[in-house]
């Protein structure tokens, strides 16, 4: 009101903008915390940062809104996009809901790797897999993580995976992690994890290797028996690796043969936890 006071208010405002823009220029990935309500995503992000950034409570829901943290690990920089419960349209009641389940979906758009957070007591839901296929249409990288670990003591690890990619069968090609966000086990493991997958999503496939690639399609046996004569490969882009295979048999391929062809190319190029996109051309 008396504009006393203005200057050293915006000098100590401004005082850190040099070092905001030097650290902005390194490369960071850009992470989601996305699940249904109550699986912990908060907890998650309390754990790695090792102090009560985010409201934790047992009621669902606490989180409204997607905020991103900065955050540096094993020489890495992460941006860390703590978002609301995402639920399914039928369950949603309350505007806020609704409102927390689009910023949601639009963090993970805006994001490179989604870290869906399944509740490993709880058991797997319907609106886990939803999420899940979210990610994946949406194109980004997914790292899969089972919190509460230490409430299933003596359940092996193996027998809930089983589970998991018997439900969800697309879970097979990402990867899973057991943690708890109480006890801190494995959690600062889905960093490594989320960074190596960042990795393949931007990766350009060297010429070379490309070629090899090409000619060990030619040898499959399904493409051999049925005559089919694979022209190229090119990679198209990245973010995620898109592949363009061009044959002239392309509009006579059956599905099961281009998803065999699919996972070819995920398997031997290491491209777990990244949604492979293929497309057939004459």
């Amino acid at each position: 009101m008396h504009k006393i006071g203005i200057e050293k208010l915006i000098g100590a405002a401004i005082a850190g903008v040099d070092n905001a823009i030097i650290r902005s220029k390194r490369e960071a990935v850009r992470i989601a915390i996305v699940g249904r309500p109550n699986v912990g995503k908060s907890s998650y992000l309390n754990c790695v940062l090792k102090k009560e950034r985010a409201i934790v409570h047992h009621i669902a829901g606490t989180t409204r809104d997607a905020t991103d943290t900065d955050f540096e690990y094993n020489g890495h920089e992460y941006i860390l996009i703590d978002t609301a419960g995402m639920r399914h349209d039928l369950k949603i009641k309350e505007s806020a809901d609704f409102y927390g389940s689009v910023r949601s979906k639009e963090a993970i758009k805006r994001a490179d790797i989604a870290l869906v957070i399944i509740d490993g007591f709880d058991g797997l839901r319907e609106d886990d897999g939803r999420v899940m296929d979210f990610v994946i249409r949406s194109g980004r990288g997914l790292v899969i993580a089972v919190n509460k670990w230490d409430l299933n003591e003596g359940v092996p690890d193996k027998k809930w995976l089983e589970m998991l990619t018997k439900k969800v069968n697309a879970a097979k090609n990402y990867p899973v992690i057991f943690m708890s966000c109480k006890t801190g086990k494995n959690v600062m493991r889905t960093l490594d994890t989320a960074w190596k997958v960042y990795e393949k999503w931007r990766s350009m496939i060297d010429k070379a290797r490309i070629i090899e690639l090409l000619k060990a399609l030619n040898d499959i046996g399904e493409v051999r028996y049925n005559n089919i004569k694979i022209k190229s490969l090119v990679q198209d882009a990245v973010k995620p690796p898109s592949f363009t295979v061009l044959s002239k048999d392309a509009k006579s391929m059956k599905d099961n043969l281009k998803r065999q062809i699919e996972n070819f190319l995920r398997v031997n190029l290491d491209l777990e936890g990244i949604p492979v996109k293929v497309r057939f051309s004459k």
